[in-house]
């Protein structure tokens, strides 16, 4: 049995040239990535987007990886499309996410359930 309850906060900085930064959260639904988050300026965080939900289909998913270093934790989110993300800070065909650090070993089962969960979604259509 896969674990859905798992929350991971992140955030994405140096967004507009460093004047804002994104917090949220990334969550697994049944056949879905569950990403809220809200966009806030970086100078006295007082102008927000609002808070913003995007479900990225496991089928779209290419491949979840965590990487860590001496100064940051990230996890990439290779996609097969970009649809549906257009409000979304991205780098080619990646989401690049910022772990804090206290949360880095969740960050390492969060990514191997969604990897476990994509493997047995592409089992599942072979079976079928």
């Amino acid at each position: 049995m896969i674990n859905e309850d798992i929350i991971l906060p992140f955030k994405i900085t140096n967004l507009y040239l460093g004047f804002a930064e994104c917090n949220g959260i990334l969550k697994i639904l049944q056949n879905h990535l569950l990403i809220e988050y809200e966009i806030k300026d970086g100078i006295v965080n007082l102008v927000k987007s609002g808070i913003k939900q995007i479900k990225i289909p496991l089928d779209n998913v290419i491949n979840i990886e965590y990487k860590k270093n001496i100064f940051l934790s990230k996890i990439f989110l290779s996609l097969k499309t970009l649809k549906g993300l257009s409000d979304f800070p991205l780098k080619e065909n990646n989401l690049i996410l910022i772990i804090p650090r206290k949360y880095s070993e969740l960050a390492k089962v969060y990514c191997s359930t969604v990897n476990l969960k994509i493997a047995e979604n592409k089992l599942n259509k072979l079976e079928n």
